[in-house]
C-alpha cells in the first residue's frame, strides 16, 4: 500500500489506512507529510519522521516533527491526510521510540 506522491485524505475511522502507510514509512525510514488536528482543533501541515506506532490509550505515532524541530507524539485519530514522500531520513541521536513512549504524548 504505497502512495508516494499521492495524498490519502482520511475521514473519522480511517486510522487503519493511515497505519498501513505509516508502517511502510517506518520500515523504509521515509518522511511522511501529514495534515494534523491538534488538541485545540488547530490544523497544521507537517513533515514527520515516524519511529513507530504505539498504543498509549489511543494509537499514536512517535516521530520527529520538522515543523516544530522537536520530537512529538501524534494521535493517529487526529491525522486527517497522509502522504509518503520519496525522502528517507537517518536516525537522530537521542530520539528513539522508548524515549518518546516515556513522554506519553507530551
Amino acid at each position: 500500500m504505497k502512495e508516494t506522491g499521492q495524498t490519502r485524505v482520511l475521514g473519522r475511522g480511517d486510522e487503519r489506512a493511515a497505519a498501513g502507510l505509516l508502517l511502510d514509512a517506518i520500515d523504509e525510514r521515509r518522511v511522511v507529510a501529514i495534515v494534523y488536528d491538534d488538541g485545540k482543533g488547530e490544523r497544521t501541515t507537517r513533515e514527520i519522521e515516524p519511529l513507530g506506532l504505539l498504543r498509549l490509550g489511543p494509537w499514536t505515532v512517535p516521530a520527529w516533527c520538522r515543523l516544530r524541530d522537536d520530537a512529538r507524539v501524534f494521535r493517529l485519530d487526529r491525522i486527517r491526510a497522509v502522504r509518503l514522500t520519496d525522502e528517507r531520513f537517518a536516525p537522530r541521536p537521542g530520539v528513539d521510540l522508548e524515549a518518546l513512549a516515556r513522554r506519553g504524548g507530551r
